[in-house]
Order: C-alpha cells, then structure tokens, then sequence
C-alpha cells in the first residue's frame, strides 16, 4: 500500500516572484460543481494547489478551500472571482492571504474536525521541547504525570469509539490503530498477539510521533502518553484494567517500538 505526504496547506512559506492566494467556496454538492470551478480557473491559467475538499454525502453545501497560483493568470484576479461567483454552483465565495513575514496564512477561519470533534495540529519539534521541558523539570514524575493523563483519553476514545462504529474487542482495536495511522499519531502497527481471554496483548508501532523526534537518542523507552493510551483504551477493549510495558523503542534506536500488557502492579486510581 502506498504512502502519501500531505502538507497542511493553511500556513505556508511565500515563494519569491509567485502570487499565491488562498480560495474559499460555498458549493453545491453535486457531481460536476468541482469540474465548473476548474475549468474556469483552467481557463485563465491559474494552477490549482493544495487544499481541502468538505462535501459530506449528506449535505446539500460542499467547501472547496484551495491556494491557488495566479501569476501566470491571463486576467485581473478580480475578473476571475467575479466570473467565479456567476457560476450556478456557487454559493459563496472569500478570497485573499495573509502575509506575516516569509508565511502566508488565508483570511478566513478554517476550523479540523475528525469522527465529529474539534481537532488541533500539533509539529513533532514542539513535543520533543515539551518532553525535554517535562524531563528537566520534573524527571520521571513528569513522564508518569503523562502516562496517566493518556491512560483516562484512552479509555474514553475506547468507549466513544465503540458506540460510533459499532465494533468491539478485537476490531474495536484494530480500528484505534487506524484511526492512529490516520491521524499521523503511528506510520503503522503490527498486532502480534491477542488473547482476550488470557489478557495477553502484544503489538508493535512504527514510527510513532511521541518518539520520532527521539529516534536512536535515549537510553530508556520514551513512550509515555501514547502508551497511556493505549493502556486506557486497550483496558476499556479487554474489560479489565492494564498497563502496558515497552520492551522495544525507536528511540533507543529500535526498529519499532514494541508493547506487552500485564496487569498493574498496584491499584491506581
């Protein structure tokens, strides 16, 4: 299966001598609304970059938000908005950019949502400073601070997640590693064993964004957040409370990191 690299397109550095703006449209949600808008950008030269396409199958409004990259237009952009806000599939229309320095930002609010709820963006850099914040700071009560604030998350991702897509045990797990995988939380997993009965559960993750910024630079496993939870959320799966140990991490130079569950040790509340 392939892999694809997306980049969030709503910051972005300029590029010198191209006239980048950003494009936001209220469609309607019907075959072909897309190709009318191409078309007429198409036909004034103006190339289409990245962006993101929100046309819910249940919804009468689709939103196109797009960069586009009007240098080589063939006319005034205001010739081409205009022309843009005739079409019989178009409901609304912003247009513009932001320029703060070297960085281009729309004018416009572009809320992330995932599975129904809010969602944030969040570079690996910036976890790497907050953990070597957490370990300068508070050593290995700050890392266990972490594991129990991603143990409760993951119990309820587990039950919120159940009820959403109707699934239990053993897919129910098999979805929350996806759903990782798809948020970028993982590249991917290897479930090596799952016994429900005997609670022996043991998986592997590749390249998981709590210890890539770390990857070949400890001595000591750094998964903590994310192996709370999957703790909570494997708990909530099996029915009985775990914890999970790591016996391999990318961050010690692993080729993955690697997760066995066993029961605590003492009762945690």
């Amino acid at each position: 299966m392939s892999s694809y690299r997306i980049t969030y397109p709503f910051i972005v550095r300029k590029v010198k001598g191209r006239k980048i703006a950003y494009i936001a449209l209220k469609l309607v949600n019907k075959p072909g609304a897309l190709m009318k808008v191409s078309q007429l950008l198409a036909k004034y030269n103006v190339n289409i970059l990245s962006g993101i396409i929100e046309a819910p199958a249940e919804e009468k409004e689709a939103y196109w938000i797009s960069q586009i990259d009007l240098t080589e237009a063939d006319v005034p952009p205001e010739k081409i908005f205009e022309e843009l806000k005739e079409l019989d599939v178009v409901l609304g229309i912003e247009h513009g950019a932001k320029e703060i320095g070297e960085i281009l930002l729309p004018p416009f609010k572009a809320s992330i949502t995932t599975l129904g709820g809010e969602a944030i963006v969040e570079r690996d850099a910036w976890l790497y400073e907050l953990y070597k914040a957490l370990d300068q700071y508070f050593g290995v009560a700050g890392l266990a601070f972490m594991y129990h604030l991603g143990y409760r998350a993951g119990y309820i991702m587990g039950e919120k997640w159940s009820v959403n897509a109707g699934v239990t045990g053993k897919n129910l797990l098999i979805l929350g590693f996806e759903i990782f995988k798809a948020l970028n939380w993982i590249k991917d997993y290897e479930l090596v064993e799952f016994d429900i009965e005997e609670k022996r559960i043991r998986f592997r993750l590749y390249d998981s964004f709590e210890c890539r910024p770390f990857k070949g630079m400890s001595k000591t496993p750094r998964s903590h957040y994310l192996r709370g939870i999957l703790a909570g959320f494997i708990s909530y799966v099996i029915g009985e409370r775990i914890s999970l140990i790591e016996t391999r991490c990318l961050s010690k130079g692993d080729e993955y990191c690697e997760f066995v569950s066993r029961k605590p040790s003492i009762k945690l509340l």
